[in-house]
């Protein structure tokens, strides 16, 4: 776990921290000068990412890239709340164990 307060990207960092908790795989990297975190299963990637120029970063939000393997569709969001991010991740594992 990642002390929020030596950072100024809090918010991937509590997606970290949800996706621990909830035990959930997950790669978390460096990505300029910030972070990105990467959940992937058969049929999904959903990739957050925080750093000085993606959407959102001057409210300490998350842009999120989704990529739907089963549909051949990759979506873009943002500015987005780590709760947001944690919920479509959530869904995913849901739907994959379906």
């Amino acid at each position: 776990m990642f002390n929020a307060k030596e950072t100024s990207y809090h918010a991937i960092l509590c997606l970290l921290d949800m996706l621990a908790l909830a035990r959930i795989p997950h790669i978390f990297c460096r990505m300029n000068d910030g972070w990105r975190v990467e959940y992937r299963d058969d049929d999904i990637c959903i990739i957050a990412i925080e750093h000085d120029t993606s959407l959102g970063h001057e409210e300490d939000l998350i842009e999120t890239c989704i990529l739907d393997f089963e549909f051949h569709e990759t979506h873009i969001y943002g500015p987005r709340t780590a709760y947001e991010v944690f919920q479509d991740i959530m869904e995913a594992t849901r739907h994959g164990q379906a």
